[in-house]
């Protein structure tokens, strides 16, 4: 079997099953109990996983690794779901750049169709779109629940002139907004632009997006449970053609129970 990951993952995975980290294999050495050695559940996983489900999991150990240096060494904490979104994220873009798009898009772990949330948990699509020279902006948001059943939809127009990054970020900071004055909670947000929510661990404010992405950091801090994720275009298609129809729009509309007429199929084949 080849693994198809980076050599800094590679280098990362011969460690690990060499015993060259302080993993529980060597602790139990020292007398510190654990349920099963490292390399007995890696090889319980390797029988029952493809390849790219392999990479995914050695990716996932790879991020909790350092997620485990920040803990002790930085006194930084981790979220689970950020550590999947960095998983998903890092093997997304070096495929990208090694085998191209078609990889990229079957990238383990990365969602290409929608999917429902947890029970009890809400889920956000997000997307923006640029009008002709970019001086008009188009916001779309989409709320499910975990049977996949439509509970509000927003289109926003906004007459400004940004860049495509900066316009999805602004799309995530009004779909907060929106949420915080809906007093909704256990949400997740899905967005198919990689940079903001890779962004939401960082902490420089040194351009316009910088500064937008603090805001919604600001924003995220007010929620107790809010996880923010990764899809493709794809996975996100509801949201794309709220946002494409919003151009033609000049006031903002909420939509409540019952969906836009031009998204219910969208809506239907991704409940499918």
């Amino acid at each position: 079997m080849e693994i198809k990951a980076s050599p800094r993952i590679k280098l990362f995975f011969w460690q690990l099953c060499t015993s060259s980290l302080p993993t529980v294999d060597p602790l139990r050495v020292k007398r510190v109990q654990g349920c099963s050695t490292l390399l007995e559940w890696l090889e319980s996983n390797f029988n029952v996983l493809t390849d790219n489900q392999i990479c995914f999991l050695i990716s996932i150990c790879w991020k909790i690794w350092e997620a485990r240096n920040d803990k002790v060494w930085n006194h930084v904490i981790t979220s689970r779901q950020v550590i999947i979104n960095g998983a998903q994220s890092y093997i997304n873009e070096w495929h990208q750049a090694n085998f191209g798009d078609e990889h990229s898009v079957n990238s383990p772990g990365l969602a290409i169709h929608w999917s429902k949330p947890p029970t009890g948990w809400l889920k956000m699509n997000i997307d923006a779109a640029l009008g002709p020279n970019n001086s008009k902006m188009g916001f779309g948001f989409v709320l499910r629940d975990s049977i996949a059943e439509f509970k509000a939809a927003v289109q926003l127009p906004y007459h400004s002139l940004c860049r495509p990054d900066e316009a999805e970020a602004m799309a995530v900071r009004e779909a907060l907004k929106w949420l915080k004055a809906q007093n909704m909670d256990f949400v997740q947000l899905e967005s198919d632009c990689i940079k903001v929510v890779n962004s939401m661990q960082g902490s420089s404010t040194t351009t316009y997006f910088d500064l937008i992405m603090q805001d919604i950091r600001d924003i995220a801090r007010e929620f107790c449970n809010l996880s923010f994720l990764f899809v493709k275009r794809s996975a996100n298609r509801v949201t794309h053609l709220l946002a494409r129809e919003t151009l033609s729009k000049s006031d903002r509309v909420d939509c409540f129970s019952v969906s836009f007429p031009f998204v219910v199929h969208a809506l239907e084949l991704d409940s499918r």
